[in-house]
This record gives C-alpha cells, sequence and structure tokens, in this order.
C-alpha cells in the first residue's frame, strides 16, 4: 500500500519538526552546561568576596 503524496509531506514534515525541537534541546542544554560552568567559576571569588568584606547584604547582592 503505497503512501499518498499528502502524506508523505506530512511525515517530512514531522520528521523536520522533531529534528528542530532535537536541535532546540540540545542548543538549550549546550546553554545550561555553559551558564552552570560560569556559576561554579564564580564560587570561590564570591567566598573570597564574602571573606573579606563579611556583609550579608553583599553576600545577597552577589548570589541573587
Amino acid at each position: 500500500m503505497a503512501a499518498s503524496p499528502s502524506y508523505s509531506g506530512a511525515a517530512d514534515k514531522a520528521m523536520a519538526f522533531a529534528a528542530q525541537l532535537r536541535a532546540d534541546r540540545e542548543r538549550h542544554e549546550a546553554r545550561r552546561r555553559e551558564e552552570q560552568r560560569r556559576i561554579e567559576a564564580m564560587r570561590p571569588i564570591n567566598k573570597h568576596v564574602l571573606k573579606v568584606f563579611g556583609g550579608q547584604q553583599l553576600a545577597l547582592k552577589l548570589n541573587s
């Protein structure tokens, strides 16, 4: 049983849509990992600043 041309087009569109969703998810994951890496890199600096200045208000500003 051969698929009709309209069905074939719908399947192609669905495959393209799924590929786009995968690409979006991968891009989002990469952005999230990069942001997490940046946060981890800043953590020692934040601790040092808090030790030097010892201010709770400064801690709130840095970590918000």
